[in-house]
C-alpha cells in the first residue's frame, strides 16, 4: 500500500542555482538576481503545462520542501502565472519516492464514453478520489472557466514585501491614473525609451513599472509581488535599499521623475532664455512657458501631471509687478482639521428621582469648559453658571474643573458629570 507523507515542489535547476547564487553573494543589485520563478524550460508546451519526458532530478530540476516553496513563491512570484509543480512523497515498502511523473488515468462517464478526460494521480490516492473526479467531470468546463478568470482587471493587491506599503500605496494610485496606465499597456512606450538620457536611469525604471502594471491589470493575478520593481528602484535611489519605512509621497515623487526623464521625447534639450512679462496678457505668458516648457521636457507624464503654477511678485519700493508661470508635477494640498470636537457627557439634574442623562455636545478643540457648559446648556435649558463639571474615577469625584481652564486636558475617556 502506497501512503503520501508529504509534498515536494519541481522548480527549474537554472532558476535555482542563480537564486543560490544571489543569495550567496547577499547584493541586492547583483546581475545574478534571479527574478521571478522560471519552469518554461521544464514544460512540453505552455498550453497543457505538461513537463517533458526523462528529466533528470538536479540536471534538469531540484525538489523544494513546501514550507520552502511558499517562502520562495511570496518573495519572487512566478512568470506567466505558470502552476505550482506539487508532487508527492509516497511511502513505499523499503523507501520513499518522488513522483515527479504521476500516473495518467482516462476517465469518462459511463453516459458519455466520447468524453474522455486524462487525469493525473498518485500511486497515494484512493479509489475514493477517482470516483469524485469523475463527478466532477460534467462540471468541468465551468470550472475551468472559472479558474482562468482569477479577477478584474486592474482589482489586484500588491504583496508588501517588508514595510513597502509606502510602495505599494504609490503604485496603486498611478495604476488607477487611466492615461498612464492605457499608455504602458499599449506598450506605446517601448518607441519612447529614453536610453540616452543622462537624467535618466537607461529606461530600466520604464520597463520595471511596466512590467508590474501589466501585471496588475491582465485579469489573472489576485496579487502581484513588486520585488523587482524594488530591486529597481532601490538600485537608483539607495534610500529605498533595505525594508525600512519611508514616505509614499517621496517615492512618487522619485517615480515620476524617473518615468519622465525614462520616456522623455526631447534627446537634445536646448538652452532657452526666458522673458519677463513685461506687462503682457497673462494668458500669452503662460502659453510661452507652457511651450519653453515642452521644448526641455515631452513625455507621457508631462501630458498626464505637469501644469504651471502662476507666481506674482510686486516690488514695495517701485511697486513693479512680475509674474511668473513656473511648472510642476506635484503640489501639497493641506487636509483640512476639523475646529471642533464632539465630547460625551453625564448631565446631573438636582431632581433626586432623575435619572443621569448622557449628552454629546460639540465644543471648540481650543475651546473652554465654559464652552462646554454652554454648549450642554442649550440641550438642558439650565444656565451654564449653575453648573459644576467634575471627573469621576471609581466612583468618586476626581477633579473639580474651574471653567476657565483648557478643554485639552479633559481626554476622551474621562467621565465627565455635569
Amino acid at each position: 500500500m502506497c501512503v503520501c507523507v508529504c509534498c515536494r515542489y519541481v522548480v527549474d535547476r537554472r532558476w535555482f542555482e542563480q537564486w543560490k547564487e544571489f543569495v550567496e553573494t547577499g547584493d541586492q543589485n547583483s546581475s545574478s538576481f534571479p527574478g521571478q520563478i522560471d519552469n518554461t524550460e521544464l514544460f512540453e508546451d505552455l498550453d497543457s503545462y505538461h513537463l517533458k519526458e526523462r528529466l533528470v532530478e538536479n540536471e534538469d530540476f531540484v525538489l523544494v520542501p513546501a514550507e520552502a516553496w511558499h517562502k520562495l513563491l511570496a518573495w519572487y512570484g512566478m512568470v506567466d502565472d505558470q502552476p505550482p509543480l506539487e508532487r508527492k512523497v509516497v511511502d513505499l515498502p523499503s523507501t520513499l519516492k518522488v513522483e515527479v511523473y504521476p500516473v495518467e488515468i482516462f476517465l469518462c462517464l459511463h453516459s458519455n464514453m466520447e468524453n474522455v478526460i486524462t487525469a493525473q494521480f498518485s500511486r497515494a490516492d484512493n479509489i475514493r478520489e477517482f470516483f469524485f473526479y469523475v463527478f466532477l467531470v460534467s462540471r468541468r468546463n465551468s470550472v475551468e472557466d472559472q479558474d482562468s478568470y482569477r479577477g478584474q482587471a486592474g482589482v489586484c493587491g500588491l504583496t508588501n514585501l517588508g514595510n513597502t506599503c509606502f510602495m505599494n500605496s504609490a503604485l496603486q494610485c498611478l495604476s488607477n491614473t487611466p492615461p498612464l496606465t492605457e499608455y504602458f499597456l499599449r506598450t506605446s512606450y517601448l518607441e519612447e525609451l529614453n536610453f540616452t538620457n543622462p537624467l535618466g536611469m537607461k529606461g530600466e525604471i520604464a520597463e520595471a513599472y511596466a512590467d508590474v502594471i501589466k501585471q496588475m491589470w491582465s485579469g489573472r493575478h489576485y496579487s502581484v509581488v513588486p520585488r523587482v520593481f524594488k530591486t529597481k528602484v532601490g538600485h537608483f535611489a539607495s534610500q529605498f535599499l533595505g525594508y525600512q519605512q519611508h514616505d509614499s509621497q517621496e517615492l512618487l515623487s522619485f517615480l515620476l521623475d524617473g518615468l519622465h526623464e525614462d520616456l522623455n521625447r526631447v534627446k537634445n534639450k536646448e538652452y532657452i532664455e526666458l522673458r519677463d512679462a513685461n506687462g503682457r496678457p497673462d494668458q500669452e505668458v503662460a502659453e510661452e512657458a507652457w511651450r519653453n516648457h515642452r521644448r526641455r521636457n515631452d513625455s507621457v507624464i508631462v501630458d498626464t501631471f505637469h501644469g504651471l503654477f502662476k507666481s506674482t511678485l510686486v516690488c514695495p519700493e517701485c511697486h513693479k509687478v512680475s509674474v511668473t508661470f513656473d511648472p510642476f508635477c506635484y503640489l501639497s494640498v493641506p487636509l483640512p482639521v476639523s475646529k471642533e470636537r464632539v465630547m460625551e457627557v453625564f448631565f446631573v439634574s438636582l431632581d433626586p428621582y432623575a435619572k443621569p442623562v448622557q449628552h454629546r455636545v460639540v465644543v471648540p478643540k481650543a475651546g473652554k469648559v465654559s464652552d462646554l457648559c454652554t454648549a450642554l446648556s442649550e440641550m438642558t435649558n439650565v444656565p451654564p453658571t449653575r453648573m459644576v463639571v467634575a471627573d469621576v474615577f471609581n466612583h468618586r469625584f476626581y477633579k473639580i474643573y474651574n471653567t476657565e481652564e483648557s478643554l485639552s486636558c479633559i481626554l476622551d475617556r474621562d467621565d465627565i458629570f455635569v
